[in-house]
């Protein structure tokens, strides 16, 4: 039989590496959202260069632009029922107007066709 690993961190750091792990946690966490391309995310680069560079390393910034889309509300509305959802990024954008139609499932001929996947097949 094998060993296990102790699950508790505090029985293999010292109380010093404790406190710096949650001072380094607290500090990424004070940046914000760290999305790419948001303040959160230049406020991380600009503290992990600082971090590096004072353990003695040579930090490079290799810059690139990138267009970004911000989704700014993202549901299906039947019968005044909102319910919330999730945005799918490699699909095209919806205008400001969305969408309306008849669901339908996939084949039916309906304006909006609804696929049911089980969670299974989301994971690839």
């Amino acid at each position: 039989m094998g060993t296990m690993a102790p699950t508790n961190p505090s029985n293999c750091l010292s109380d010093e590496a404790m406190a710096r792990t949650a001072a380094w946690l607290r500090a990424w966490d004070s940046q914000g959202i760290h999305r790419t391309a948001t303040a959160g995310d230049q406020a991380g680069a600009n503290w992990l260069i600082r971090e590096a560079a004072s353990l003695g390393a040579a930090p490079v910034v290799e810059e690139f632009a990138l267009d970004r889309l911000d989704p700014i509300d993202t549901y299906l509305e039947f019968d005044s029922v909102r319910i919330p959802g999730v945005p799918v990024f490699d699909a095209p954008t919806t205008g400001g107007e969305g969408v309306s139609g008849v669901l339908g499932p996939v084949g039916a001929g309906t304006s909006i066709a609804v696929a049911e996947l089980s969670p299974r097949a989301l994971q690839g």
